[in-house]
């Protein structure tokens, strides 16, 4: 049964609107009276589609299906901002990976030119994040957000009890495996994963990240690439916290 996320749900009806109705008409040749899945806002639908055109699909909800048993530690990834096509390919795994909410890092050593077009790409990488989730059957697309500095994520306020926040970096003498070899079964979350960019973090950007709190940790021996290692992060973090 296909899976998608509407754009608007109302009582016993919804809607998808935009480039994804004409995929849903013209690639996927679905047709009025087709039945399918509809999440939105966590929350699952069995469906059944009422019309159709290029810029609008309208659905019936016919009965809203159970939910599993929600996530217990939300991850949430602050990955820096590398070169578009490997950052959108990280992205799509992240949110395929189960990342709950992810924003990008401009930091010290990212290419200028990459810095000044991030803000314009956010609409696209929010396209990409809403196809992931459809992609891996998630009932919620993961908010990303405008990119932010390094400065701005080593504010006071961002530091919370309840929560545990994890730099990257290859050369910490803390794997990764040992933070959460005794993870505390009261932990609530969030787990925050801050990864740098490649070349890594400057000396001021990694002394600021650590002295606000976000504890330094490598993954193995290996050095992963910028794209690689917050997955890796991701996929560690989600066995490790759900079994």
């Amino acid at each position: 049964m296909r899976r998608f996320q509407a754009t608007e749900c109302t009582a016993g009806r919804a809607w998808i609107r935009g480039p994804q109705a004409g995929h849903l008409s013209r690639v996927l040749r679905m047709r009025a009276g087709d039945a399918c899945e509809i999440a939105h806002a966590g929350r699952l639908w069995a469906a059944r589609i009422r019309s159709l055109d290029a810029g609008c699909v309208e659905l019936d909800l016919e009965e809203e299906l159970p939910a599993p048993a929600p996530a217990r530690i939300e991850l949430e990834l602050f990955p820096a901002v590398i070169r578009f096509h490997r950052f959108e390919w990280m992205l799509e795994k992240a949110v395929e990976l189960g990342a709950s909410a992810i924003t990008p890092v401009l930091s010290e050593r990212v290419d200028v030119h990459l810095t000044q077009a991030a803000d314009k790409r956010l609409s696209r990488w929010q396209t990409i994040a809403r196809q992931a989730a459809e992609q891996a059957r998630r009932r919620d697309v993961p908010v990303i957000h405008t990119p932010v500095r390094v400065p701005e994520l080593c504010r006071p306020e961002q530091a919370d009890s309840g929560q545990i926040m994890i730099q990257l970096n290859p050369e910490s003498s803390v794997a990764l495996a040992q933070l959460f070899q005794n993870i505390d079964e009261r932990l609530s979350g969030p787990v925050r994963i801050i990864s740098g960019p490649e070349g890594g973090w400057s000396q001021a950007e990694a002394q600021a990240l650590s002295e606000a709190g976000w504890m330094a940790v490598r993954l193995g021996q290996e050095i992963l690439r910028a794209e690689t290692a917050p997955l890796a992060a991701l996929a560690y973090l989600k066995l490790a916290l759900t079994s």
